[in-house]
């Protein structure tokens, strides 16, 4: 019964890898889209500027040479495919910051014991000290930090870091 399960599910991948190999090599216009999609991101990459302190707390001292500062909750879809994306960036040793405050610590810990977040530090928020600081209207909200300790950058809404320009872009800041 399990063989027979397993067969279908390997059948289904092998289906649908087939399909998505003829649309691009049959329509390779559909490759082009995403390219160039890729690539506006990168060229574009238009943050916000700013250019004010952080506050001084506890919670961002490990941003105190610079870093990536993320606000998100773990029910928001889009905060999730933006902490996968500055995942990467952490990966590339840049100080990262996630602060969340209405998620609770053990849905935090399951989080990254199973997608194996270990190179970000999560941060609780409470009483929203630092959200009302940085004036959080609406989640994922990103910050550049430099090395000055200042915001200088702000993304608002989902983007994916996984670009190594991205991360050229935050480490020469």
């Amino acid at each position: 019964m399990y063989k027979n399960r397993f067969v279908k599910i390997q059948l289904s991948l092998l289906i649908l890898i087939f399909t998505i190999s003829v649309i691009f090599i049959f329509f390779p216009k559909v490759g082009v889209i995403f390219e160039k999609n890729e690539r506006d991101f990168v060229e574009n990459f238009t943050p916000e500027k700013m250019n004010y302190s952080i506050p001084n707390s506890d919670l961002l001292k490990p941003l105190k040479n610079g870093g990536v500062l993320l606000f998100f909750e773990t029910w928001c879809p889009s905060c999730m495919i933006e902490l996968s994306g500055v995942n990467y960036v952490a990966s590339q040793k840049i100080p990262t910051i996630a602060i969340y405050s209405d998620s609770n610590i053990e849905t935090i810990e399951r989080l990254k014991k199973d997608v194996g977040y270990k190179d970000i530090i999560f941060q609780y928020d409470e009483n929203e000290y630092l959200g009302k600081h940085f004036e959080i209207n609406s989640i994922p909200a990103t910050f550049i930090v430099n090395s000055d300790n200042s915001v200088i950058y702000k993304i608002s809404g989902s983007r994916v870091f996984f670009r190594d320009s991205i991360v050229k872009f935050i480490k020469k800041l």
